[in-house]
Order: structure tokens, then C-alpha cells, then sequence
């Protein structure tokens, strides 16, 4: 009967130890995203569905997810612009690699613009609205960032508070033109 229980705790002992073995091994994930031309996309984001982990990708479009325990999972890629996607992944205590290549969302964006009490689509405003992109900066030789936008909205006005190079700069947006004269300024 002694023989019974030993070998009975002998195999139980055994079972458990390669339990905590196989649940102590974890691999990783490692991989790269890139876009329609096999350019890397940086700042894309990569999500591992069932653990609610996410990453996101470096300059070279690349990523590493550590310490992932040994099972199957959907990863998913994610860049604005772009149509997600998902991968199954197995991880058997070894490192995976996984390529994204993304394609460009069909229906394209929607201009949207933020405005004080949520955001629009740019064709839904009744107000106005001015766009200054990197082509409309002025040109020339430039002391302060507040000078590559200055004179190009209306109602928008740039102020150098001490006249010093990288001084401080008011921006004040329909200031004293504004019909009851108080405008908004930010500093």
C-alpha cells in the first residue's frame, strides 16, 4: 500500500514540475511594418489581441514584444491611413517574426478640423477656416518658430512679447479685431 502512494506522489510530483516548466517558458515577437512601396512605417501600432499588449514600431518600422507566454495569438496592425491587419502568431518559447505590409485605406480621409467644442468634417463648419501647411511657411532667414506663420491667416496675430530672438510670443486670434474688441490669446 506505502509502494502505491510513493509512486502515485513520484508521478503527481513529476506532473507538476514539468507544468511550472512549460508555463515558465515565454518567447517573443519581433517583426517589421511596412507600407505599399516596402517603405518602414514608423509609429505604427501593434496590439496582441488576447493579452491587450501593444507596442509601437521605431524609426525603421520595427518591433519587439518581450516575454510573451507560449500560446496562439492575433496580432494586429494599425497606421492611419492604412487598413489594419491581423496575423495568427504560435509562440513556443522562441522568438517569431512576423512582416506587416500595409495597404492604403480605399476610402481615404475625411478632412477634419478641432474646433473648441469637439471636431467637424471640414465640409460640415459654417465658420471659417484656414489650413497653413509646411508650403506656406515664409522663407528667409528666421529668428523664432512663431515667424514661419506670420501674416498668413487673417485675424491672427504673432506677437514677439520682448523683442529678443526665441522670446516669448503671443498668439492672438481676432484680438482687437474681434467685434467685442477681447479676441483669445494664448502665450
Amino acid at each position: 500500500m506505502k509502494k502505491n502512494h510513493v509512486v502515485s506522489f513520484l508521478a503527481y510530483f513529476i506532473f507538476m514540475l514539468s507544468s511550472l516548466v512549460s508555463m515558465a517558458q515565454s518567447g517573443s515577437i519581433a517583426g517589421k511594418v511596412l507600407d505599399e512601396n516596402n517603405q518602414p512605417l514608423p509609429s505604427a501600432s501593434i496590439q496582441l489581441k488576447e493579452l491587450n499588449k501593444s507596442v509601437g514600431t521605431n524609426v525603421d518600422g520595427n518591433f519587439n514584444m518581450a516575454n510573451i507566454p507560449n500560446g496562439r495569438y492575433t496580432l494586429v496592425a494599425s497606421f492611419v491611413g492604412y487598413m489594419p491587419q491581423e496575423k495568427s502568431v504560435t509562440v513556443l518559447g522562441q522568438a517569431v517574426t512576423v512582416t506587416f505590409t500595409m495597404q492604403p485605406d480605399a476610402q481615404g480621409l475625411d478632412e477634419v478640423v478641432v474646433v473648441g467644442y469637439g471636431t467637424q468634417r471640414r465640409s460640415d463648419l459654417t465658420g471659417a477656416v484656414a489650413s497653413v501647411g509646411a508650403k506656406d511657411f515664409n522663407k528667409g532667414p528666421l529668428v523664432a518658430a512663431d515667424q514661419l506663420i506670420q501674416g498668413k491667416v487673417s485675424g491672427v496675430q504673432m506677437i514677439n512679447n520682448s523683442g529678443q530672438p526665441g522670446g516669448a510670443t503671443t498668439v492672438r486670434i481676432r484680438g482687437n479685431s474681434a467685434v467685442t474688441g477681447t479676441g483669445q490669446h494664448c502665450t
